[in-house]
């Protein structure tokens, strides 16, 4: 008898949501937010299509076939106590096992950061986050400043591709 191939654990990877994925991520969204109708759904998101990305966008975590498991909203401002911010609302995740969407999210959050240049990232409006998140996050050195919102100082460059396995 000849061995079936295993399935392969799809590998996630942060990317802005383009306009033609919006729909596609409507379900996640929905799953988060039972009365969230399509046409709001649609235009918060298009929203984003019509900023400058170094400001603010949607990011989506997306497998290798193309499924939304995960979103977040980004934008980037100067606060005086933290200068230039990442900050991320409406973060919205699918309960899987094991860690890899959690890891693709962080490493998606410091690429980001590192895109805009930002000094601190700040995670906040979470939106049923899976039960392993919160250490998660704490276990990468963000900090929990209130119920449902973390923030995390950028180190040096190299630093953060030692905590993240990130090639520089």
């Amino acid at each position: 008898m000849e061995d079936e191939p295993l399935p392969s654990i799809p590998h996630f990877r942060a990317t802005r949501l383009e306009p033609s994925a919006i729909t596609r991520a409507y379900p996640l969204a929905r799953a988060h937010n039972p009365k969230l109708e399509l046409r709001n759904w649609t235009s918060y998101a298009r929203s984003f299509s019509r900023k400058n990305p170094t400001q603010s966008g949607l990011i989506g975590l997306i497998d290798s076939r193309a499924y939304i498991h995960g979103l977040f909203a980004y934008t980037t401002e100067c606060l005086l106590t933290h200068g230039k911010t990442l900050r991320i609302n409406d973060l919205m995740l699918c309960h899987l096992p094991g860690s890899e969407l959690t890891i693709a999210l962080l490493d998606g959050l410091i690429r980001l950061a590192h895109q805009a240049n930002a000094t601190t990232i700040i995670v906040s409006a979470l939106i049923s986050p899976p039960p392993n998140f919160r250490d998660a996050l704490l276990k990468q050195g963000f900090t929990e400043t209130s119920q449902h919102q973390f923030l995390h100082t950028m180190p040096s460059p190299c630093r953060t591709a030692q905590l993240f396995k990130i090639k520089a």
